[in-house]
């Protein structure tokens, strides 16, 4: 029976008078003559548009489109980068990408085409300076030349995409009430009684620089119960209802939607979200629901793997590119002249690092938990025995590069301490002091450094030395996309001071 229901329900979403000339159609083709209770039976009412403003402006209200994964950080604000003398289809800062061709000037003489190449000027022009390339810089060059020819050149093929896990769900109650559907609130305890929309079609927008934002469509979904009768410990019957993933009968009454972005730059915003869908009794209803935030940890993505690399030497290879891009966003970087063909072979990308710093005061174990919550895949290192042993103790970050203290010398910055055994840091003001009250710890026990790749869509990257100690962590943060620090202060407190 309770099929039978669907059956006709869905039958409401195809039009009357079409869904008689099938029929008729396939009875004349069995030799049949139409049968005239078949068309009484199938004779529904039109479709009608609302023109209701008010209820169109309170659909919010009982009609949601919810996160599955809540932001960490309710980003209130974005920063905006001035577009002056700037196209208004390009983002405002220096994107760092074009074109690897040559310009190329067309004149004609006497009748036949000739292609000019200009020449360089080089009077009043600094001039490259010459540089020493030695084997370490070298291999650096090399290992991201490798990396940025895997990651697509948007401009010419389809980027990266981000892609945000919704929910679409509706109160029956309210529904009932503003579209008149024929189901007495005193029913809604049975689920044949619940109301329910067809064809549904969200349609996205944003003034975020996220490309072009494909709508979604819900070819069925049925209204929540009331929540008393929700949550109460008397099972609903679903006779009608087919629930796969075993989650629960409250899955039953929501549909999973998925947002998909294609970021021109890494940046917190707002999804603008209409809806077009249709009631039992004929209504095609249309409205805007709530916006879905989006946030910095949005952007945060795996760094791509060249098809090449072999699955068993991934680890190595995501060190070998932090080391690389560590070095190339530093200061005195010497990879500042070079530029990286991207995937698609017509786009090039250069480096333009800047780098920061972050103390959080929180316990190691506090630390320790919230990265293996929130930033387990992006690790890439772990250094230090302390350090080392807790996390292979946990058995959530798995696939990485475990080291020493000894065999990171070259990558930890000279203002970290080498040895993590060592005690505390003490500084003295004057020399006859007494030493109870001349010292001053600004440091307990170093346990290790944690070192995490994050990329940023289309073409950064945010790189985290953390060094934990057993009472704060010094985050050194270095990132070719500058903009992207004004959210990370907020994002760090958040995830480990919260």
């Amino acid at each position: 029976m309770g099929f039978c229901r669907i059956y006709l329900r869905m039958l409401i979403c195809v039009p009357g008078k079409k869904l008689r000339d099938m029929l008729n159609l396939g009875d004349q083709l069995l030799g049949i003559s139409p049968s005239p209770l078949s068309s009484s039976i199938f004779n529904i009412q039109s479709p009608q548009t609302s023109h209701n403003i008010k209820k169109s402006r309170n659909i919010s209200s009982y009609v949601h489109l919810d996160r599955v994964v809540p932001l960490l950080v309710k980003q209130s604000w974005s920063l905006s980068l001035s577009t002056l003398g700037v196209d208004s289809n390009k983002p405002g800062y220096l994107e760092g990408i074009r074109d690897s061709e040559s310009p190329v000037e067309e004149r004609e003489i006497d009748g036949s085409a000739e292609i000019h190449i200009p020449e360089t000027e080089t009077i009043n022009q600094p001039q490259e300076p010459l540089r020493v390339m030695d084997s370490k810089i070298s291999g650096i060059l090399g290992t991201l030349r490798r990396y940025f020819s895997s990651i697509p050149d948007y401009r010419h093929m389809p980027g990266i995409k981000v892609r945000i896990s919704c929910t679409l769900r509706f109160e029956s109650a309210p529904f009932n009430r503003e579209w008149g559907v024929d189901s007495p609130a005193s029913g809604l305890d049975r689920v044949d009684a619940l109301p329910a929309i067809y064809a549904t079609v969200l349609n996205f927008s944003s003034s975020a620089p996220y490309g072009s934002l494909p709508s979604y469509h819900i070819p069925f979904l049925l209204g929540e119960p009331p929540r008393n009768d929700y949550d109460s410990h008397q099972q609903v019957p679903l006779d009608i209802v087919l629930v796969e993933n075993g989650n629960g009968e409250e899955e039953s009454f929501r549909a999973p939607v998925m947002i998909e972005l294609e970021p021109r730059e890494p940046t917190p915003g707002l999804i603008d979200v209409s809806i077009v869908t249709n009631a039992e009794n004929g209504h095609i209803i249309r409205a805007r629901l709530h916006s879905i935030p989006i946030g910095i940890e949005d952007m945060f993505l795996m760094a791509t793997v060249p098809s090449d690399i072999p699955k068993e030497v991934i680890p190595g290879y995501y060190s070998d590119l932090f080391s690389a891009l560590w070095e190339a966003c530093g200061s005195s970087s010497n990879t500042g002249w070079e530029t990286f063909p991207l995937k698609g072979g017509k786009g090039v990308a250069a480096i333009s690092g800047t780098q920061s710093v972050k103390l959080l005061e929180v316990p190691a174990t506090s630390l320790i938990r919230a990265t293996e919550r929130y930033l387990a895949p992006f690790v890439v290192s772990v250094i230090g025995e302390p350090l080392v042993n807790l996390v292979k103790d946990g058995g959530i970050i798995r696939d990485i590069i475990w080291k020493d203290v000894a065999s990171d010398s070259s990558l930890v910055d000279t203002t970290s301490v080498a040895s993590f055994d060592r005690g505390p840091l003490h500084l003295t003001y004057f020399d006859d002091e007494d030493e109870r009250d001349s010292v001053v710890s600004t440091s307990k026990r170093k346990m290790g450094c944690f070192l995490i790749l994050i990329f940023l869509p289309p073409r950064f990257h945010l790189l985290f030395q953390m060094e934990v100690c057993d009472v704060s962590t010094l985050v050194r943060i270095r990132t070719d996309h500058w903009p992207c620090l004004a959210y990370i202060d907020d994002y760090l407190e958040a995830l480990f001071l919260a």
